[in-house]
């Protein structure tokens, strides 16, 4: 993890600095990735980066920590004021948001492929575990609510749906973040629509099934 005062630096430059580093990181891997490289891109002597981190693993977590972070949209998603009429459009709305988030800053597709192909040698797996943890926390939380307005499927043991749910978002994420670079924008958008559709037909109740 970064040292205290990373927290200090400017938003940009802290920024930049983080970019930079996803970006190479993604690129060359970890053993790979030049330190100078990315200080000269984010246009930061290499002092700096051990003013900020001990290493580069330290460099390396904090890329993907920041990159969790930044992809939340400002909006944050209130499970307790869906009902069954905006449940699923809010969880559009909300994936929309982060996938524009990603188009607006690259380095955020760069971070993906660091989670979903994280270096064993960076000593980052514990972290991206526990992100991914908390994402699943969450995932159980939509599916209880879903469950509770009538718009999630009960057919299935909560477990198992949440597993599949999991597993199938993890995969088209995983696809997405290794593909970015390749996909027009307006592409994008249309198969992370599609994408939810999968995830929302999935999950509905099944034909005739009572709530």
């Amino acid at each position: 993890m970064p040292l205290p005062r990373f927290a200090n630096l400017e938003p940009e430059r802290r920024r930049r600095l983080l970019a930079a580093a996803a970006q190479e990181f993604a690129a060359r891997g970890f053993e790979s990735a030049v330190l100078s490289r990315i200080m000269q891109t984010a246009g930061m002597s290499k002092a700096a980066l051990y003013y900020y981190f001990h290493d580069k693993a330290d460099l390396y977590a904090a890329a993907i920590e920041e990159a969790w972070r930044a992809m939340l949209p400002e909006q944050p998603l209130d499970l307790r004021a869906l009902d069954a009429r905006s449940f699923w459009p809010e969880l559009l709305r909300y994936y929309l948001a982060m996938l524009g988030q990603a188009s607006r800053e690259p380095w955020l597709a760069a971070a993906g492929k660091l989670v979903y192909h994280v270096a064993p040698e960076s000593g980052a797996s514990a972290l991206v575990a526990a992100e991914l943890a908390r994402a699943r926390t969450v995932l159980e939380r939509l599916v209880r609510r879903g469950q509770e307005l009538g718009v999630v499927r009960h057919d299935l043991p909560e477990g198992l749906l949440v597993a599949l749910a999991a597993g199938a978002a993890e995969a088209a994420d995983r696809w997405i973040v290794d593909a970015w670079e390749t996909l027009p924008e307006a592409a994008r958008e249309e198969l992370a629509l599609r994408l939810f559709d999968v995830l929302r037909t999935m999950a509905s109740p099944a034909l005739g099934e009572q709530p």
